[in-house]
């Protein structure tokens, strides 16, 4: 299972990557940024919930699910500060920064197609 997020993070990364360049030779600054920037925000809150979800189902006494249950609502706190930051403090186009946001959903929509593909085919093989 954690292969399967890597390879959503690693994908979202590079979808913001390619995104980010291309807005970078053909759109304006604003755009480019806010892609980038959500981009980059979306895959580090990704990351994040998944080392704290995977460390909270691993824990095994209630001091230490207390402890990375406060430190995951903590997270999601400091995302929305970021994100109001980043929306009133830097010159991001909104659109480009729902874009850029909106890669690691992409990244589990393609990766989620991958894996019934994978499992379509494993049928299809095994029933011939």
């Amino acid at each position: 299972m954690t292969t399967r997020l890597t390879l959503i993070e690693t994908l979202a990364l590079a979808l913001v990557a390619v995104a980010t360049l291309l807005a970078l030779a053909f759109s304006t600054t604003p755009m480019t940024l806010g892609i980038g920037v959500g981009g980059v925000l979306a895959v580090a809150n990704f990351y994040a919930l998944r080392r704290l979800m995977l460390a909270l189902s691993r824990a095994a006494t209630p001091p230490r699910q207390l402890i990375l249950s406060a430190l995951l609502m903590l997270k999601f706190g400091v995302m929305g500060v970021l994100l109001f930051f980043v929306m009133t403090r830097l010159p991001v186009d909104g659109i480009g920064l729902l874009i850029g946001v909106s890669f690691v959903v992409i990244a589990i929509f393609v990766e989620g197609a991958r894996m019934v593909l994978r499992a379509n085919t494993a049928a299809d093989d095994s029933s011939s």
